[in-house]
């Protein structure tokens, strides 16, 4: 059986070694760091880093809400659709691409490649015709084929 002064002993054992561990634990124990994985949708930046980038979206901000101030309203009624008129030269020897992309930078039509492809599915390549052909960007596909087809 334990006497009083054994039990004393004990409990003072125990409660010096509890003591030890955790000083040991505060001072000298390493803490583990839990590894932070990123998240996808956000990346780190520094702080002055972010100020700066906040600083310019402020001046971007200011810079465009002065624009818009000085831009004036345009009023539907008042624009008109630009007709654009192009003289088209064939010459012996041309391709309906070369046509097409003549037709194209002229703005007289908005794809070459789809107005190529329209001749080719109605089969007019064959049937264009040299000379000089009046045209203008309010016509169909239809129509400037049409016109130089002599179909």
């Amino acid at each position: 059986m334990m006497d009083k002064q054994t039990t004393r002993g004990l409990a003072a054992g125990l409660f010096l070694a509890a003591l030890i561990l955790i000083i040991y634990h505060s001072f000298f124990a390493k803490e583990e760091k839990i590894a932070k994985q990123p998240d996808p949708d956000y990346i780190e930046v520094k702080l002055a880093d972010y100020e700066r980038i906040v600083e310019q979206e402020k001046e971007w901000r200011e810079k465009y809400e002065s624009l818009l101030a000085e831009k004036e309203p345009v009023k539907q009624d008042d624009v008109e659709p630009k007709i654009i008129t192009f003289k088209l030269d064939i010459v012996e020897g041309m391709s309906s691409k070369e046509i097409s992309k003549q037709l194209e930078d002229a703005g007289v039509i908005d794809s070459s490649e789809q107005f190529n492809a329209f001749l080719g599915e109605k089969e007019l390549q064959r049937y264009i015709q040299i000379g000089t052909f009046q045209l203008d960007n309010t016509m169909t596909n239809e129509q400037i084929a049409k016109m130089i087809t002599k179909e």
